[in-house]
């Protein structure tokens, strides 16, 4: 199965959220590979958590067809 790509753009939303309170964080390109990864492996783990609770839904081919609220801001 591939991965879900939702989990890299969780890590980017939740690094880009960091920055606005921590303004010398590098943005998300200028990380290093191995700093993106860890950040990636985490959101994969809390996009797990969200869809076995129900919160996200579950994307069997790996592509999310799932919007956002609109409107909604983190």
């Amino acid at each position: 199965m591939k991965p879900d790509p939702r989990a890299r753009q969780l890590a980017e939303a939740v690094h880009e959220i960091a920055r606005q309170k921590a303004t010398k964080l590098p943005a998300w390109p200028d990380l290093s590979l191995a700093d993106r990864d860890k950040v990636t492996a985490e959101a994969r783990l809390w996009l797990r958590a969200a869809i076995e609770t129900g919160i996200a839904p579950a994307s069997s081919t790996g592509v999310s067809s799932h919007r956002p609220v609109p409107g909604r801001k983190g």
